[in-house]
């Protein structure tokens, strides 16, 4: 990964981080001023088209009724708990979008189902109804598709034959083992994950994806 690719990774995630942390618009020269506190030298045209480029991936609002114009992360309209936090959720979707490249194959393809729920996560709901639906096409493609009449009919004739039982205490056991075993899996994937970014010197970024 060249110097500057590094750059504009390390700089785009501070101005996500400081969206995600701050409830009010905010403008270019705001973020600047932070960036500016993490030692981050960025021009205001910079700064602006780095929103730009964010917008096309996050959920990002940009206020254009007065000048100047204020950015913030888009307000949440689903309040439900999800399995990973806002800013993991960001972190996983920032991987997957830029760091692609960068990261094994193998790695990037037992993490998908993580990609998944960051994209469920951070998905605008209102691209459901309107908008040009940027995440939302690979949201969908990636969920199973609905189930034909003809194989719901054989569900229901699957489900109306006679089972052998199993001891409640043996299946709560399996679902145990399989449930540790996904656990270990994730858990190794995620230490890899986080070894790979380190070489790519994004150490920040890799502390954050378990935190």
């Amino acid at each position: 990964m060249s110097n500057t690719t590094k750059t504009i990774i390390n700089r785009q995630w501070h101005i996500i981080d400081l969206l995600t942390k701050t409830d009010h618009y905010l403008s270019t020269e705001d973020i600047k001023q932070y960036l500016q506190s993490k030692n981050i030298a960025a021009e205001l045209r910079t700064i602006q088209r780095d929103l730009n480029d964010l917008k096309e991936i996050f959920p990002l609002e940009c206020r254009t009724d007065d000048k100047p114009y204020g950015w913030r992360w888009a307000r949440v309209q689903d309040g439900k708990k999800q399995e990973l936090t806002l800013i993991q959720a960001l972190a996983f979707r920032l991987i997957e979008t830029q760091l692609q490249e960068h990261l094994p194959s193998e790695l990037m393809d037992g993490l998908e189902p993580l990609f998944i729920k960051a994209r469920f996560m951070l998905m605008d709901r209102s691209w459901l109804t309107g908008g040009d639906g940027i995440l939302l096409k690979d949201l969908v493609d990636s969920l199973p598709r609905p189930m034909s009449d003809k194989d719901r009919h054989h569900a229901i004739e699957r489900r109306n034959q006679p089972k052998a039982t199993k001891p409640a205490i043996f299946s709560a056991l399996m679902d145990k083992i399989q449930n540790h075993q996904e656990h270990k899996q994730q858990a190794k994937l995620i230490k890899q994950l986080k070894a790979e970014l380190e070489k790519l010197g994004l150490g920040e970024l890799a502390t954050t994806i378990d935190s």
